[in-house]
């Protein structure tokens, strides 16, 4: 009998949950106000009443998982470490058109020669001696690295050259572009790396905090971490690529949402943690602009607090709804939402006009608080709402429930007729046919996507494989101009067996 433990680290509570894997249930849970200060002591709180509240023993775990909101609200708050920027084959100005400078808030850039053409082919000499030269003056003012260089999604050769030496000649962790993003454009690459740079020491802390919980209460377990699509990662990769973990919060409400009620179709409201007890007792006594006290008492307050809560949610909700309804493509959610329309409608307005409106799918709250709030919400919306039994705790059973996923693309080329390159992961190779070369590089893929899904902690792989080919009709004859492939490599995240 297997038992899992999910754990969530959120900005003001960590839960913990343990999951009896062959029950499907959940059998202890606990929270613990979140210690920014030692992120250890509040983790280990919650995980040791989890423990207790279970009944088992510590060695019976066998897959630990963490989600968290740290990276994000770090993100959200201008947080992070201060690192340099790698920028090969750029200037100054895709600085400025990509955002970077206001992003980068003083951290230094290092602009050098090299990248490569939308080809793939070498666009200029890496400028190694110059690059060797400039890291000597930061290794001791920045904690990271980002590395981005023009057209890397097309050949990396010049990052990963660039890589090798910085951590040659500074020891410092680096984050490449190629390895988080596909895009083509390399300012916003850029951008990515250096907000994953930033984010490394951060997610380091809490991995290190959760991992030495564990060592001292005897869990030799797997540790996993929800990445921001709900899947797993292992914490080994998570702490090279922690901008992977932004919403993983959310992505684990998901998960656990639908692990709790088995909903195929349902918006998802996770309300957070939050205390009102200086509000109630302090709040109703202060002034407005016109002299008059907010409310007459607390209970008029506490009234006020909650019909805002509901009108809030409830837009939120809309919001989202209209969004994701093909029928409104291209329109404002944000108006939809609060369109004096559909204000009458779920208010059944009967007049000269008559007007119904109703969300049509059901909505399942989540959060500690939400059983006492989320019915008012259900009403206006005139929806079915869920409030599943471990609601408050979600998050941290969506750590843990979920599958392990990594998927990797890349594309085929033909500069010339006659001539295909394909673009693998670790060099380009040219061929005479575009057969040759989507399947040399298929396999490739999937190569490296089975690499890269058991480094983050899978097993029992299931490896799958798209192609898009795209082509021109010339005078009757397709014409070859560029395909892609994704392979994406999936399983069950690996467990400590006795």
């Amino acid at each position: 009998m297997a038992y899992f433990l999910g754990v969530d680290t959120g900005g003001t509570y960590t839960d913990a949950v343990i999951v009896d894997e062959a029950a499907d249930t959940v059998i202890g849970k606990a929270k613990s106000l979140t210690t920014r200060q030692d992120l250890a002591l509040g983790i280990g709180r919650a995980v040791d009443a989890a423990l207790e509240g279970a009944g088992i023993a510590a060695s019976d775990v066998a897959l630990v998982s963490l989600s968290t909101t740290l990276a994000t609200n770090a993100l959200v708050e201008g947080q992070g470490g201060r690192v340099a920027l790698i920028f090969i084959g750029f200037d100054a100005g895709d600085m400025e058109r990509g955002g970077l400078t206001e992003a980068l808030k003083g951290d230094p850039v290092v602009l050098l020669d090299g990248g490569h053409t939308h080809a793939g082919t070498e666009a200029a000499t890496l400028d190694i001696a110059g690059l060797e030269a400039q890291l000597l003056d930061l290794r001791d003012s920045v904690m990271g690295f980002a590395v981005a260089a023009r057209f890397a999604t097309r050949n990396p050769a010049h990052e990963i050259a660039a890589r090798e030496v910085i951590r040659r000649v500074t020891g410092r962790p680096v984050t490449c572009s190629h390895e988080l993003s596909a895009n083509l454009n390399g300012p916003k690459r850029a951008l990515t790396a250096v907000l994953n740079a930033r984010l490394i020491g951060m997610i380091d802390r809490l991995v290190t905090a959760c991992e030495r919980h564990l060592a001292q209460v005897g869990i030799d377990a797997p540790l996993m971490v929800v990445r921001g699509d709900g899947a797993l990662i292992s914490a080994s990769m998570v702490r090279e690529r922690p901008i992977e973990t932004i919403l993983s919060g959310p992505a684990a409400s998901i998960v656990g949402a639908r692990w709790l009620t088995g909903a195929p179709d349902a918006l998802v409201s996770d309300i957070g943690g939050t205390t009102t007890d200086v509000a109630l007792k302090l709040l109703a006594r202060r002034r407005n602009g016109a002299g008059d006290r907010f409310a007459t008492d607390g209970e008029t307050l506490a009234t006020a607090i909650i019909e805002q809560l509901t009108a809030q949610t409830v837009d939120c909700l809309l919001e989202a709804a209209f969004d994701e309804d093909d029928a409104f493509d291209g329109q404002a959610s944000e108006v939809l939402a609060r369109h004096p329309l559909m204000t009458a409608g779920l208010e059944h307005h009967r007049g000269v006009v008559e007007l119904t409106a109703r969300l049509g799918v059901p909505v399942i709250g989540l959060g500690a608080s939400a059983p006492s709030y989320y019915g008012a919400v259900g009403k206006v919306l005139g929806c079915e709402m869920i409030l599943p039994e471990h609601a408050g705790v979600a998050n941290a059973i969506g750590a843990v429930v979920g599958q392990v996923s990594q998927k990797v693309t890349g594309i085929v080329t033909s500069p010339a007729e006659g001539r295909f390159i394909a673009h693998l992961p670790d060099a380009l190779q040219t061929f005479s046919s575009a057969t040759e070369a989507l399947a040399a590089l298929e396999s490739a893929l999937r190569l490296e996507a089975e690499t890269r899904a058991k480094a983050a902690g899978a097993e029992d792989l299931r490896i799958t494989a798209k192609r898009d080919l795209r082509e021109v009709d010339i005078e009757g004859r397709k014409m070859f101009v560029e395909a892609s492939v994704s392979v994406t490599a999936a399983g069950r995240p690996r467990v400590a067996h006795s």
